[in-house]
């Protein structure tokens, strides 16, 4: 946890885009900030992004290299154990809410809470296909606000589907614009934003084929409106990222996009995770001039 002087930004937005565990390699981005002492007034997430978000405005990016990278050889953290077992591929009671009660990876509820920021997140409901956003003003308390992040980031298949407020929620990225995060900004009246992706330049998502089509709809048929999603997802995350790239040109968004990406969302190697976060942070120490010159100091 960073002591250096805080440095506030009065209108700028900082989105996170989500991608499992490609965040090794953007929460060291969050870290970089942190040592820098950057404050931005509202902070956004979409599915591990969600979690980035979280601990950022806690200002305890460490947090998120402990999510990350450090747990990742934890037998509790997830593997095909656990999914033959019925928890998903990733043990998410663990992940989230579980750690936070036992104490092992508490939030910094506090420190959160004191932050001036915002901090929202998106999930994808199973039972009305409708997206939700969530603010500061929705989390009662540390547990409950993990149990946000975990819906946020509840993949299909590989994670069991949370219930708040009566309501089934999937991954954020099966809603609004595809998972990219800076709907959620743009509709809380920010014009310009700070956009950390986990995807190259250029990147762009296949459409389905009939036969994925065809596999995702029968794994999904208890949860219709998220194969639906599911199948529409590409369209929606590149007409996102063209809306995105068209802000760059026009000078109201700064996306950072990793140099490499060397693991991918589903990653539980700790050698080659510790990799990712290295070189994260390489990248971030570099990209931090350009950040401090679009926010205007």
């Amino acid at each position: 946890m960073a002591n250096n002087p805080v440095t506030r930004v009065n209108d700028v937005a900082l989105c996170f885009e989500g991608g499992g565990m490609r965040a090794s390699y953007t929460a060291a981005f969050s870290q970089a900030l942190e040592d820098l002492g950057l404050d931005f007034p509202y902070v956004c997430g979409v599915s591990a992004g969600s979690s980035l978000t979280v601990n950022h405005v806690a200002r305890d990016a460490h947090r998120s290299r402990l999510q990350f990278v450090e747990y990742a050889d934890d037998p509790r953290f997830g593997g095909i154990g656990h999914f033959l077992h019925g928890e998903g591929y990733f043990n998410s009671d663990y992940l989230y809410e579980g750690c936070v009660e036992s104490g092992e990876v508490p939030v910094r509820w506090g420190a959160f809470c004191e932050n001036p920021a915002e901090a929202a997140m998106q999930a994808f409901s199973a039972d009305t296909g409708r997206t939700r956003t969530w603010h500061k003003a929705d989390y009662a308390d540390p547990v409950d606000l993990a149990r946000h992040a975990r819906a946020s980031s509840t993949m299909p298949l590989l994670m069991n589907p949370v219930e708040i407020e009566g309501e089934l929620w999937f991954d954020g990225g099966l809603g609004d614009r595809g998972g990219l995060p800076h709907g959620m900004a743009l509709a809380d009246g920010y014009e310009r934003l700070v956009v950390v992706a986990t995807r190259p330049r250029g990147y762009r998502k296949e459409t389905l084929g009939t036969a994925q089509r065809l596999l995702a709809r029968r794994a999904l048929a208890r949860y219709p409106r998220v194969a639906e999603a599911l199948v529409a997802r590409a369209q929606a995350y590149n007409d996102a990222m063209a809306e995105l790239e068209d802000m760059e040109r026009r000078g109201q968004a700064l996306v950072i996009r990793p140099d490499t990406m060397p693991v991918d969302n589903a990653c539980l190697d700790k050698a080659r995770l510790e990799a990712s976060w290295d070189a994260g942070y390489i990248q971030a120490a570099r990209e931090l001039e350009r950040v401090l010159a679009f926010c205007g100091l």
